[in-house]
């Protein structure tokens, strides 16, 4: 379970390192 938790936590960073890399390159992403 605790597996689990982590690498969804990680999945989440990714996401977000890779929303605010596309908003910094003029991506769709208006949030940040």
């Amino acid at each position: 379970m605790e597996g689990y938790s982590k690498e969804n936590r990680n999945n989440k960073i990714k996401q977000l390192y890779y929303f605010v890399k596309t908003n910094s390159q003029g991506g769709p992403i208006d949030e940040f």
